[in-house]
């Protein structure tokens, strides 16, 4: 998955994409981008996240549950408007325990919408936007509040809801755990209109 880069002249440097801070030793051999030894060995984004967000990279999901530290890493460094990270369908030992981990990087809203059988939790790890709360399908009528970093909250089945984001150069990044599952494990969606027409469990 790496190659050793080569320096043509003494001259040129390249930076690393990760910390920015000291010269690159190593690309990876799928996008491209290149990366010092430092964040190769030393941090969780080479070995772990690099290889699920490599867009030269076929998706697939995560074979265990992430650590919170790993969950932050996935969610901060998301660019895709969905991805399904990790998806338990069914568990015998602890019956009702089936959910699904997605980060999300939102540009302008989610849209208004709600789920009959499906309990959301909401998490923001990066920016600052608005969660929209409402009982029935008149969004002008929603509870609306500012949230940010760290901001967290609940929407319970047949609740109407919506995310807004308000930074008009960052996206809002945040991660949603659904409880059952409500999209298709693996599920990717570059943007949203690419969302369009999904199939949902």
């Amino acid at each position: 998955m790496t190659e050793t880069l080569r320096t043509l002249d003494l001259s040129s440097h390249i930076w690393c994409e990760y910390c920015h801070t000291e010269e690159a030793t190593v690309r990876c051999s799928g996008c491209k981008k290149a990366y010092c030894c430092t964040t190769i060995h030393y941090t969780l984004y080479w070995d772990f996240v690099h290889r699920y967000l490599c867009p030269a990279t076929k998706f697939r999901e995560l074979e265990k549950a992430p650590l919170p530290d790993q969950i932050t890493e996935l969610v901060t460094k998301n660019e895709a408007y969905r991805r399904v990270f990790y998806t338990v369908l069914v568990n015998l030992l602890l019956p009702g325990t089936a959910a699904q981990l997605v980060a999300m990087s939102i540009k302008d809203t989610v849209g208004w919408e709600k789920h009959p059988k499906t309990t959301q939790y909401f998490l923001v790890k990066r920016g600052r936007g608005r969660a929209y709360i409402g009982s029935d399908s008149d969004r002008a009528k929603a509870t609306m509040q500012e949230v940010k970093e760290n901001s967290a909250w609940y929407i319970f089945p047949g609740t109407w809801h919506d995310v807004e984001n308000l930074d008009k150069v960052s996206e809002l990044k945040l991660f949603t755990t659904y409880f059952p599952p409500h999209h298709k494990p693996g599920t990717l969606h570059l943007t949203k209109k690419d969302a369009e027409g999904e199939v949902l469990l």
